[in-house]
């Protein structure tokens, strides 16, 4: 059991990161070991972090050889939000950060997993309790989950 997910983002953006695990996972399949399962910590570090609410919203996903991290700050409360809208500053920076993983060559489409169907809904202006801080972990987790199974499918 290995993983490659840090404790911590350090940067707002949208950026990939190797899966260490994941690639000596390959290299040990490759050398002979066919029956070695690939195990992993998934979408969040195995060690918790103190409670305090983060000024950030993230989705850490889960791509073929890397990881694809979008970050970003949580939009200022005190901007004027449109009479309208009735989605607090969270909701609206999660359904960003859901934009950006739409719009990189890393998400693998709607019909991958529950998950990937939200996010995108997310990014379209659908969805709802889009700024609870479960929601990235959920999404996030689905689309990881059905990603190792297409992995034991190959």
């Amino acid at each position: 059991m290995s993983g490659s997910i840090p404790s911590a983002l350090d940067r707002t953006s949208t950026w990939h990161q190797p899966r260490a695990e994941e690639q000596l996972w390959q290299s040990l399949v490759r050398g002979g070991l066919a029956d070695l399962r690939l195990g992993d910590y998934g979408v969040v570090h195995p060690l918790s972090r103190n409670g305090y609410r983060s000024k950030h919203v993230a989705v850490k996903y889960t791509c073929f050889d890397h990881w694809l991290y979008s970050r970003e700050r949580t939009q200022d409360t005190q901007a004027e939000t449109p009479k309208r809208s009735k989605e607090g500053p969270r909701a609206r920076t999660f359904r960003a950060v859901c934009r950006n993983l739409v719009d990189s060559d890393g998400f693998t489409g709607p019909d991958f997993s529950w998950g990937d169907q939200e996010i995108l809904n997310a990014a379209e202006g659908r969805g709802r309790a889009l700024g609870a801080t479960s929601k990235p972990v959920a999404l996030a987790t689905s689309h990881h989950l059905a990603y190792l199974v297409s992995r034991v499918a190959a």
